[in-house]
């Protein structure tokens, strides 16, 4: 059940929920040029990540990359936490897909809540550009990162945003 829109259509929706007033209010930051945290995210170096700490179990990781071709990218999931993904710069395509239609790779690894899956050819396929963000929920399965045509340099925070307590998905 992933959702996508702009930043503005989302925190609409999404910013009275107890669990992501603070994933909101951080990228409210994130997208508004001379704040820290904008500036935070255009001075990451390439290759560079950072995790941000922002309380009640919320936190960020802020990473600059190159978009990457298909070869290079893998399906993943999450048990214990709720991607919210944002772009600040560049683009990408994530393509989704339900973790029932996609065949392990690698089991569930506690330690850095993730399940990495097979390739799938029949996932959606969503285009992040600047001021877009999707959520993605324990059941979808995501392979972000990817190129849209050349690659280029992608400036992006995912809020890990907690799956409350006695819900975490198998």
């Amino acid at each position: 059940m992933a959702v996508y829109g702009t930043y503005g259509d989302l925190n609409h929706l999404f910013c009275e929920f107890t669990l992501f007033a603070e994933a909101f209010e951080y990228l409210r930051h994130c997208f508004t040029k001379g704040t820290s945290e904008h500036a935070g995210l255009l001075a990451l170096a390439e290759g560079e990540t950072r995790r941000v700490e922002l309380g009640n179990g919320v936190h960020a990781m802020e990473s600059a990359y190159r978009s990457r071709g298909r070869g290079d990218c893998f399906f993943e999931s999450h048990r214990r936490y709720i991607d919210v993904q944002a772009l600040v710069e560049g683009e990408e395509f994530i393509e989704v897909a339900s973790i029932e239609r996609l065949r392990v790779g690698i089991d569930y690894v506690a330690d850095k809540d993730l399940v990495k899956y097979a390739d799938f050819d029949f996932a959606s396929r969503l285009r992040l550009v600047p001021g877009e963000v999707a959520i993605l929920f324990p059941p979808d399965g995501h392979m972000p990162c990817l190129r849209i045509a050349d690659s280029v340099l992608v400036r992006k925070t995912v809020v890990k945003v907690p799956v409350p307590t006695g819900r975490a998905l198998r």
